[in-house]
């Protein structure tokens, strides 16, 4: 059974979050998606399934010749760029890339609108969010707003609006037979998501100032409570009276007795009655009183929870004719693979266009990683030796370092090297197993003797007199690798983190330290290929 994007053929130019994610969404559903790299990157971006890469320097001429003649074939190009970086390039969507190939879709994602007053600044979701008006309704009453992470801006009001704006050219391409400049950018599609409270603001239900309404915290049945065992939560969402009735008999309250919601003045009150009952029980026991209800009363649950649970990942819409890729196949959805520039891309050419690469096309030249395929091979097996469970373990709650470090260096760095240290002393075997491994790793790293510090977990507060963790930024997706001189003359550190997968909680990226030789150059070391 076809995919419905089946045959659609994608170019995505490499980016950050919401360009990845509008090529995730058009791979889900059947289109061929092959992402152009520069020569030489490291690319964090998870948003990889059932991509596949070429590496092309579009400053050269000859990668820019390569790249329009596979826009003459393609389909759709995804322009994640700030303004004007196409045309400098000399391909401008109208002026160039559209003459080439008339039934082209150019979908162009920005962060501030391109003809606005932030057009030429840089930004992110927090700032995209703050002045679309988004953010200011966030948050509770008398506090200052908060982001709720990246997912209004880069990926709701981003990359989806994007992923919908092709739908929308190619559905009109069908009729006209031509392509277009699609234009999406993230203060406009977090506005447009924001356009029901902004509407909303006209009424009793969102006229009060933030934190004071009816669906923004500000109502006591329609807020999240904190349970016997802290750090839990119960989400409640009952506004509907009969559903509220059902709330009330689930907390054992008498409605008689109760102050009556329809009077705002009674709203602290009962946000405090709610607050102490929740507390009467834990999340779980909750879950056996409101499930099957009609309370509107759930858990907030976690990933973690959900991962373990084996809940599973769908695509964003089921199509009963068309489904698109499932999901699962891809270890649950928990788990994003990172996809190696270059990695792939010669066979979706050869599909594509009937290319042979250094015959009909030659990639721009790559920075060859210093990590070789033993390396590789090391890290799959250390995996497999250790097995996922005791993985898990040590990569979310340990600092592993070499023995014999020194009294002073344990003092430096604190309650985690405490914690490792019980841990190496439970589980010796463990330690030896992985050790000898990584020993084996730095071995097969050029100008490498020996490791100076095994995994190191973020996050990692402070140093040590023997090495000092460069910290890169997960957060953002990015991995820059640096050295730094320790205090120690002739010691250099160099930190780069493993590749993603090869951590199944996701929440701390691990990262490795290596010691060159005395008085070597600095060693440059990439993102493992895996």
């Amino acid at each position: 059974m076809a995919s419905s994007l089946k045959g659609i053929k994608v170019i995505e130019l490499a980016g950050l979050a919401p360009g990845p994610f509008a090529g995730l969404l058009l791979a889900d559903y059947g289109a061929s998606v092959l992402r152009i790299d520069r020569p030489g990157s490291v690319n964090a971006d998870q948003l990889t399934r059932n991509k596949t890469s070429i590496t092309l320097d579009l400053r050269d001429e000859n990668s820019r010749s390569v790249l329009i003649r596979l826009l003459t074939a393609a389909d759709v190009l995804i322009d994640p760029f700030r303004p004007g970086v196409l045309e400098r390039l000399g391909l401008s969507p109208t002026e160039v890339l559209l003459k080439h190939n008339p039934r082209l879709i150019v979908a162009r994602m920005t962060g501030f609108r391109r003809d606005g007053k932030y057009k030429d600044m840089a930004g992110h979701d927090i700032n995209y969010i703050a002045v679309s008006g988004v953010l200011s309704m966030l948050g509770r009453a008398g506090e200052k707003p908060y982001a709720p992470g990246n997912i209004l801006g880069d990926f709701a009001g981003g990359g989806a609006i994007c992923f919908q704006g092709v739908l929308l050219a190619l559905i009109s391409r069908s009729h006209t037979g031509r392509g277009q400049v699609v234009e999406a950018n993230m203060v406009d599609g977090s506005a447009y998501l924001a356009t029901f409270p902004r509407l909303a603001r006209q009424t009793p239900a969102w006229g009060e100032p933030r934190g004071q309404n009816l669906l923004d915290s500000g109502c006591p049945y329609y807020d999240t409570y904190e349970t016997k065992d802290a750090g839990k939560y119960f989400a409640v969402g009952a506004l509907e009276p009969q559903f509220y009735a059902a709330l009330l008999r689930g907390l054992n309250l008498d409605p008689k007795k109760t102050p009556k919601r329809e009077d705002r003045a009674n709203w602290p009150a009962l946000r405090d009655i709610f607050t102490r009952r929740f507390k009467d029980k834990t999340r779980a026991e909750w879950e056996d009183i409101f499930d099957g209800t009609d309370a509107c009363a759930t858990p907030v649950l976690e990933q973690d929870e959900l991962e373990a649970s084996g809940y599973e990942q769908r695509p964003i819409v089921h199509l009963a004719s068309t489904p698109a890729a499932p999901i699962q196949a891809d270890q649950g959805g928990w788990s994003g693979g990172v996809l190696v520039p270059g990695d792939g891309g010669a066979e979706t050419l050869r599909v594509w266009m009937g290319w042979e690469q250094d015959k009909d096309f030659t990639p721009s030249k790559k920075v060859i990683s210093p990590l070789s395929v033993p390396v590789r091979a090391s890290l799959h097996q250390l995996y497999a030796l250790l097995g996922p469970p005791e993985w898990q373990e040590i990569t979310k709650t340990l600092t592993l370092i070499s023995p014999g470090i020194s009294d002073a260096s344990s003092r430096s760095r604190g309650a985690p090297i405490t914690g490792t240290a019980n841990y190496l002393a439970a589980n010796p075997a463990t330690w030896e197993k992985t050790w000898a491994l990584w020993t084996g790793i730095v071995a097969n790293v050029p100008g490498c003797t020996g490791v100076t510090g095994g995994w190191m977990v973020e996050p990692v507060d402070g140093y040590s007199p023997c090495f000092v963790t460069v910290l890169t930024q997960p957060q953002c997706g990015f991995a820059e690798y640096s050295t730094r001189q320790t205090g120690l003359e002739g010691t250099l550190s160099v930190v780069f983190r493993i590749d993603q997968s090869f951590c199944p909680t996701k929440e701390r990226p691990v990262k490795v330290l290596f010691s060159p030789r005395p008085n070597s150059p600095p060693l440059k070391v990439q993102l493992p290929i895996l």
